[in-house]
Order: C-alpha cells, then sequence, then structure tokens
C-alpha cells in the first residue's frame, strides 16, 4: 500500500480536527525537506564576509567557485541595508546590480540573476548602510551561487 493510503485510513480514523492538524503537519514537512534538499543541491556557497560598518564598502573574492546562474545574499547577526553590488567577472565584464533593500539577519535577498549564461565570478563589491544600532555584533554577509 502507498503513502496516500496509509493517510487516508489514519484520517478516516481521527476526528476532524485532530486530521487537520495532522495532515498540515504532514504538508509542512513534506513541503520543508523538498525546499531544503533543492537549495542544497543547486546552490554553493562564494563566500562570506563580516560587515564591520565601519565603512560603506567591502568586497568578497570568490573565483574559483564555479559557474552560477544567479546569486543570493545571507545575512546573519544584524541586518544589513545594501545599496548596490558589482559583479566582476572573470571575462573582465562588471555588473552593477541594484538592490535598494533592508536584509535583515536570518533573511536572504531576492535573487539576482546574472544577464546571460551563467558566469564566473572573480569578486563581488557591495556598498550598504548599518540599520540602526544592534548589541548583536557584526553582520556576517553570505553569498550563494546557484549553478546551471
Amino acid at each position: 500500500m502507498n503513502l496516500l493510503h496509509y493517510m487516508n485510513r489514519l484520517l478516516g480514523q481521527l476526528s476532524g480536527f485532530s486530521a487537520l492538524v495532522l495532515a498540515l503537519a504532514v504538508c509542512c514537512y513534506v513541503f520543508s525537506t523538498h525546499a531544503g534538499s533543492d537549495w542544497s543541491k543547486n546552490w554553493r556557497k562564494l563566500g562570506s564576509a563580516t560587515v564591520t560598518f565601519s565603512k560603506d564598502r567591502d568586497e568578497l573574492r570568490c573565483a574559483g567557485k564555479g559557474f552560477v546562474r544567479q546569486i543570493v545574499f545571507e545575512v546573519r547577526n544584524t541586518a544589513v541595508n545594501f545599496d548596490d553590488i558589482k559583479v566582476h567577472l572573470v571575462n573582465g565584464t562588471v555588473l552593477d546590480v541594484r538592490v535598494r533593500a533592508v536584509v535583515r539577519a536570518g533573511e536572504r535577498s531576492r535573487i539576482i540573476d546574472l544577464p546571460g549564461e551563467a558566469r564566473l565570478i572573480n569578486k563581488i563589491v557591495f556598498r550598504y548602510r548599518s540599520v540602526g544600532t544592534s548589541s548583536k555584533g557584526r553582520a556576517v554577509v553570505v553569498v550563494w551561487g546557484n549553478k546551471p
């Protein structure tokens, strides 16, 4: 018997509210497992940088990490207000990307598509501003690349 048959039998034996709670729990588990596996399968860490806010610009070297089609920033510890980023490709092209968004601690930026075919990134220069004051210390920005 398959999983759906067992779920149907189990739900038939439970009261309406209990069945609803069980069904929601199973759906949350299935979808979170699926999303997590896609993230780890398709995305690789390109590098990370500690943001001190003593300057408004940081540079992250990520040469040798392979081809990527998209990038995303993950922020840890405290929020960062990104102005824009410049993606320096190995072939000398510089892509100017306006981010203009606050990324809170524990969250990711929007996914940034790199135009054209998959790209080899040499470095990423990002400009930012601090967001208030934080007792959580320095922000850490992790850059992820989506491989083709």
